[in-house]
């Protein structure tokens, strides 16, 4: 099976999550056959940086941004511009660059509104995996400060449970959380 990476301007790189979807399902459907399916555990790891935006039924809204799309420059300079590089790293232990969530979080409000406005939930590609996996939001400590949306001296929050504020006025993500369970395969 061939999945496809998309570049439609330089510096951007996306991917269908639906593709890692249709791979997953492939290969467990092969491990089930060979181990008569008597799976007992299951280990995800994965690209942390990538941003995969869900509406409010988990459905993806579009391709998932990786961690290597430069796209976000203007988003890193509003960060920088808005809360100050110290405060910024001082609140989540790094500087705002194109490769992290919170920066692709504000070039979808900037450039793609209809999509932004669609947005319930941001996961990391592994944990979009995980949801399918088991309906649970999750997450492991390391992955969640990845995205630049974790507040270091509140603990541990899961990127998941940060839902796009709909006022225009900031546009950064608010902490409103709608879990649900229920796995897909």
């Amino acid at each position: 099976m061939e999945y496809s990476l998309y570049s439609p301007h330089p510096g951007w790189s996306e991917k269908d999550p639906e593709d890692w979807w249709r791979a997953i399902k492939e290969v467990l459907g092969r491990v089930a056959v060979d181990v008569e399916d008597e799976i007992v555990g299951l280990g995800l790891t994965g690209q942390q940086h990538g941003s995969v935006f869900l509406d409010a039924e988990d459905r993806v809204i579009r391709r998932a941004l990786l961690w290597n799309d430069q796209r976000t420059e203007a988003q890193c300079r509003e960060i920088s511009e808005k809360v100050g590089d110290k405060r910024f790293a001082r609140v989540t232990g790094s500087l705002a660059i194109p490769a992290v969530q919170a920066s692709k979080i504000l070039w979808l409000r900037d450039e793609e509104p209809e999509n932004f406005d669609r947005v319930s939930h941001v996961l990391l590609p592994k944990d979009y995996v995980r949801l399918l996996l088991t309906g649970e939001y999750a997450s492991d400590a390391s992955d969640a400060s990845g995205p630049l949306l974790l507040t270091c001296k509140a603990g541990i929050t899961h990127p998941s449970s940060w839902k796009p504020s709909r006022s225009r006025a900031s546009g950064y993500p608010g902490s409103t959380r709608a879990p649900r369970s229920r796995g897909r395969l």
